[in-house]
């Protein structure tokens, strides 16, 4: 009987004591999609063959290099839990104020001191385990409901050491089914510049890249903590029922600005996303016969400065602590 994917869910904790060492799940999260497992790709030994032989072949392989890495994809919510510690990981720190409702922010900068220790468990099956997981970059898509079902998805690509003992026995779950969904209906604002575009608002996609990789060396076959290579690098898609030119006239007057995204759930839900020293780095205007509407397609790009991150994302609930359900 073929597998099925009926079960599938994932476990996370941050890494006991140092990186790299396994935690076992405190907050399962429900997931639309993940690929990461672990691939020892074989590495052909060169030779010229033996003498006399009616052909060259190779007769030799070596398997020198373990990787683990893939990408995992979450509705976003506004309840704590297995959600903290993929924005945590994502973003790198958080700090949380307010005494009910409290307030976690999380602000993107150098990864946590230790890695993101997952539990995949593939079905009804099987569970795999990694530790010391470095997210090397993450997007936060968003379609209206009116072209889409109106649901926020956070996905994210992470390098893991490596699996702790490849498929075991299933690790159950435990978990409260989550329904506060951050919805494209709760939107409260799209603001840059000074001005409202929410009601234009058609979808749009923030991405961050970590310029995060393998940091490999001798005496293993498994990376060593993931090192940043680079700047982080934060850029924003968004697409637009054109009402102005004012986007346009943003990149020819190179016009700077932060762009605050908020939404408000029920009770005291409500998440805020800040992109700071925002601009607007491109505009493509869609025009076809078959339509009356201006479609532009606005790319930005986001930096930081002396004071502040150019990324920070605040979620308020009634939760203390941002790791627990």
């Amino acid at each position: 009987m073929p597998r099925l994917s009926k079960g599938s869910i994932v476990g996370y904790a941050t890494d006991t004591t140092s990186w790299g060492t396994h935690t076992a799940a405190s907050a399962w999260l429900p997931v639309l999609s993940y690929t990461p497992t672990e691939s020892r790709p074989p590495s052909v030994v060169p030779t010229m063959g033996r003498d006399g032989a009616a052909g060259l072949f190779s007769e030799e392989h070596v398997r020198e290099r373990v990787d683990f890495a893939g990408r995992v994809e979450h509705h976003v919510h506004y309840q704590a839990g297995g959600m903290h510690f993929v924005i945590l990981h994502a973003f790198g720190a958080v700090a949380t104020s307010g005494a009910g409702p409290y307030v976690h922010t999380y602000t993107l900068g150098d990864k946590p001191a230790l890695g993101l220790s997952a539990t995949f468990n593939k079905g009804e099956s099987a569970s795999d385990l990694s530790a010391g997981g470095r997210v090397s970059g993450f997007e936060l898509r968003h379609v209206n409901g009116t072209d889409g079902d109106g649901l926020a998805v956070f996905a994210f690509d992470a390098i893991w050491k490596a699996s702790e003992n490849g498929e075991e026995s299933k690790v159950s779950p435990t978990y409260t089914p989550i329904t506060r969904k951050m919805l494209a209906s709760q939107m409260s604002g799209y603001t840059w510049n000074g001005t409202d575009r929410k009601a234009y608002l058609l979808d749009y996609t923030l991405t961050v890249d970590r310029a995060t990789g393998r940091a490999p060396g001798f005496g293993t076959k498994e990376t060593a903590d993931p090192i940043q290579r680079g700047p982080h690098v934060v850029t924003l898609t968004a697409r637009f029922r054109q009402e102005d030119g004012s986007h346009y006239a943003a990149v020819r007057a190179d016009t700077a600005s932060d762009l605050v995204i908020g939404y408000t759930g029920t009770g005291n839900d409500a998440i805020s996303l800040t992109l700071r020293n925002g601009i607007v780095a491109s505009v493509a205007e869609e025009r076809s016969a078959s339509t009356n509407e201006v479609i532009e397609t606005v790319t930005m790009q986001f930096f930081g400065d002396a004071t502040d991150s150019p990324l920070t994302m605040a979620i308020t609930n009634d939760a203390s602590d941002p790791a627990t359900n």
